[in-house]
């Protein structure tokens, strides 16, 4: 019961908390402008960590960040929890809501940026294995008999 807390200071700042991850909570189109500018503002930070010498810190990597991923996560480990405790001091529902539309988004957005990995894999594979079966090949002629190298 948050009337017998000596202090309200720990609410205030889950309420504060919230407020300040809440992108993925609004509405779709508000959510993905927001993902894009704060997403940007990560990766000038890690090419700027590039250019002095250092290891980009994580997430902020743009040859190696998924933004699916990233938002997936976030979502999942971050976000819903927040708005799950501040739901039991005020109504989060239509929030909750879309966060979990948006997380349907990029889990959907996730598994097509697996599907082409995979199949940028197996091409390459494909191709390797093709290169090097060419090499190992004996030279023909153009009657299709052996040539002697």
């Amino acid at each position: 019961n948050v009337h017998k807390w000596d202090t309200s200071a720990p609410l205030l700042q889950l309420v504060l908390h919230g407020a300040d991850i809440s992108n993925p909570s609004r509405p779709s189109v508000l959510a993905r402008r927001w993902t894009d500018l704060i997403l940007e503002e990560f990766f000038l930070q890690g090419d700027r960590e590039r250019s002095l010498g250092r290891e980009p810190s994580p997430l902020c990597d743009r040859r190696a960040a998924s933004k699916a991923g990233s938002q997936v996560g976030f979502i999942s480990f971050i976000v819903r929890p927040t708005f799950e405790m501040l739901g039991n001091f005020c109504d989060c529902s239509v929030m909750l809501s879309n966060l979990q539309a948006y997380k349907e988004f990029w889990e959907e957005e996730l598994a097509t940026e697996k599907r082409l990995q995979a199949a940028a894999i197996q091409q390459a594979s494909t191709a390797t294995v093709e290169s090097t079966t060419d090499t190992q090949r004996p030279a023909t002629s153009d009657d299709g008999g052996a040539v002697e190298l």
